[in-house]
């Protein structure tokens, strides 16, 4: 073996073999270059492949049997092998292999600079596309309505193909009557082709043109018109949806077909149930209300429509008062059920029902992973269900994996930045994980296209609290609640701010917000607050009640409470989880067994807190919520030293507490005399009255206005 390999080397067998491999690889560098450019057929480089892997073995031969010399190509067997001869051949085939080597790294630096680069927000090719609402050119302008829902069910089809990327409903819709040039409306959107139509509707009768149009520039790559009698409305959509996919089908659509539309009704039921979807979109009680009224209308005439009774499911959850209206959640979530199940019943694979089954979950008490797998199912058969992913966000965030909801949140806004329900939530999110520029960005582009939303106002208000700017962001959020005074979400964020101006008697007001029942407890309605607090557990928050039972030296009435629900602090962690704003339940729990003497129970509900802020800290998650909440532990397990130093970092910036804190915070008690923290609070007491102030209000006296209940 040993000759046979000095053989092979003496006649340059391996020198040959690399210098093949590197004109091999050259010349593939050179075929994916020129390839595109002379339009070449999609196997012209697999053939160039074939032959050069033919090719290898024959080389090798030649190079045993024959040499390279000065005097040209020779057989072996008559080289001359005492002289410099192979010596020579060697030095020729080195020169050779580096001459090869080099063009193509010239190659590969030619193709990396000259080629267009493919922005992220345009991929996957041209398999992107924005579905603008089509106009309304029918006599009755009240019949927008009708051709926005041709224009969704459209685009449903089409986001059903997971490989084209379509942008979200409320983003495309922002364009609606606007002139912007396409290409224009394709940066905004991220895609590289719009779809845009109209819908003429006459008696019986509808017509309906569609255009495609690629946003390099501006020209139609297809245009179809279709004029059916509404019976055939659904066949019209499909045939749309079919002809687009037809024209974007590339090589990353292989044998792509149309996701057929939803279930058919008739066109009574139909034109009901779009009008029913275009109300829900608005989210507030008037809207919702109507859409609840069509939708009943729906299921009376076609009983059999599953996504009437889906939409009849989803709309009765976001009429509680933990949403957009009055009814009481428990009753909207047993009444939303019986209309979910029925539309599973209808149909198993609805993804409307399955969003909705997902929705019911994330209202029910340890059901949340629940939630995410129906969720993630009913994404899996339409992406397109905005909602749903929203919903899957939330429920992701509940179990705490924060990171996830923040992947699933973002993947949302870059789909429809526009889409309202989820835009304050996301800037919400951002500010949680320190992502404040981000926040900033998501506004801006939002508030070219309304200013005076009410979401938007909300979401400017979350904005400036984490900035510090704690007026300006009360003076927003109230102004987003007198927009929309039946969104718990305004409300939340209205209430945050009078908590921080220790604004209580308007906070009192708020029963629908936990923050509420901390009011009515400064104000010595302490009876008042247990109430509105346990009923706030019964729905699956608990903290407030906790953290008021500990407050009033009650905490054995806390452990009670876990008793009698879990059977250990492994079940109730298997359904409390941590999330961006930190883990004050487990900590208030800690909190109750070390004031009842239980030191076992106390370390292990300790240790649970802090594997849950690691976990929560591990994500990325940083805000003064946070900071807050370690100040606490830190005081809790009596590292007092730590805690200052905490409270001391943001005691200038706003914290959303009540003061004093060793009265509204409990793990705060043993502080209380501690010359430190009192010159914190009083550091705190003089941001709150300078804010005060701004707004016209007296400064607070601790002597007359802190809890008014005293020391029982």
């Amino acid at each position: 073996m040993p000759g046979l390999f000095e053989e092979l080397k003496r006649r340059n067998v391996f020198r040959v073999g690399i210098a093949y491999a590197a004109a091999a690889w050259v010349l593939l560098q050179l075929t994916d270059v020129v390839a595109p450019i002379l339009a070449l057929p999609d196997w012209v480089p697999r053939l160039v492949l074939s032959l050069i892997a033919l090719g290898f073995v024959p080389a090798l031969i030649l190079a045993w049997a024959f040499e390279l010399t000065a005097d040209g190509i020779r057989r072996e067997k008559d080289v001359d092998r005492t002289g410099q001869v192979p010596q020579s051949s060697g030095r020729n085939l080195n020169l050779v292999i580096i001459a090869v080597l080099a063009l193509g790294i010239v190659l590969l630096l030619v193709d990396k600079f000259s080629r267009p680069e493919v922005r992220s927000a345009a991929e996957p090719g041209s398999a992107s596309i924005a579905v603008l609402p089509f106009a309304n050119l029918s006599a009755d302008t009240e019949q927008a309505y009708f051709s926005d829902g041709i224009t969704e069910e459209i685009l449903n089809a089409l986001a059903s193909v997971r490989e084209i990327r379509v942008a979200g409903r409320t983003s495309s819709f922002a364009f609606r009557d606007r002139n912007d040039d396409p290409r224009q409306i394709g940066a905004t959107l991220g895609v590289n082709h719009l779809l845009e139509g109209s819908v003429r509707r006459s008696g019986k009768t509808v017509r309906v043109s569609a255009t495609l149009i690629q946003v390099a520039d501006g020209f139609q790559v297809w245009s179809q018109t279709y004029e059916r009698k509404l019976t055939d409305i659904f066949e019209i959509q499909d045939e749309i949806a079919r002809s687009i996919l037809r024209e974007l089908k590339t090589t990353l659509l292989p044998g792509t077909r149309a996701a057929s539309v939803r279930d058919r009704t008739s066109p009574e039921a139909y034109e009901r149930f779009l009008r029913a979807r275009q109300r829900m979109y608005e989210r507030s009680q008037p809207s919702l209300e109507e859409a609840r009224r069509l939708l009943d209308e729906v299921i009376d005439l076609d009983p059999e429509y599953a996504p009437a009774y889906a939409q009849r499911g989803i709309v009765t959850i976001l009429l509680s008062d933990n949403n957009y209206g009055t009814l009481p959640a428990a009753e909207a979530q047993r009444r939303s059920k019986r209309y979910i199940d029925l539309a599973l019943e209808l149909d198993a694979e609805s993804p409307e029902a399955l969003a909705g089954l997902g929705l019911y979950y994330t209202g029910e008490p340890g059901r949340t992973q629940d939630a995410i797998a129906v969720l993630k199912r009913a994404l899996s058969i339409n992406p397109n269900q905005l909602a749903a992913s929203l919903w899957l966000s939330s429920a992701l965030g509940d179990t705490g994996d924060t990171r996830g909801g923040l992947e699933v949140l973002e993947a949302l806004m870059a789909r429809d930045p526009l889409f309202r329900p989820a835009f304050s939530n996301a800037v919400f999110v951002f500010e949680q994980y320190g992502m404040s520029d981000k926040a900033a960005a998501l506004i801006e582009r939002v508030r070219q296209f309304d200013p005076n939303d009410p979401v938007l106002i909300q979401a400017e208000a979350v904005h400036l609290y984490f900035a510090g700017d704690m007026v300006e962001g009360l003076l927003k959020a109230e102004r987003a609640v007198a927009l929309a005074p039946n969104s718990t979400i305004a409300l939340a964020f209205y209430a945050g701010g009078l908590r921080q101006t220790h604004q209580l008697a308007k906070l009192a007001q708020l029963p629908r917000i936990s923050m509420a029942a901390d009011a009515l407890d400064a104000l010595g309605r302490r009876d008042e607050a247990l109430e509105l607090a346990y009923s706030f557990a019964a729905n699956g928050d608990l903290f407030p009640l906790f953290n008021l039972l500990n407050r009033a030296a009650r905490h054995a009435d806390v452990i009670a409470y876990i008793d009698e629900r879990w059977p250990g602090l492994d079940a109730f962690e298997h359904e409390h989880d941590p999330g961006p704003v930190g883990y004050p339940v487990m900590l208030a729990i800690a909190h109750a067994y070390k004031m009842v003497g239980d030191e076992r129970n106390a370390a292990d509900a300790t240790e649970r807190y802090v594997r849950g802020i690691e976990r929560v800290r591990d994500q990325g998650v940083d805000n003064r919520f946070i900071e807050f909440e370690t100040a606490a532990y830190h005081a809790l397990i009596g590292d007092h030293d730590a805690a200052m130093a905490t409270l001391d970092s943001f005691a200038d910036q706003g914290m959303f507490v009540l003061l004093p804190l060793s009265k509204s915070t409990p793990e705060f008690g043993q502080l209380a005399n501690d010359p430190r923290f009192v010159s914190i609070e009083s550091r705190i007491l003089g941001v709150v009255n300078a804010q005060r102030a701004e707004l016209g209000l007296g400064p607070v006296d601790p002597a007359r206005d802190f809890w008014q209940y005293g020391a029982r």
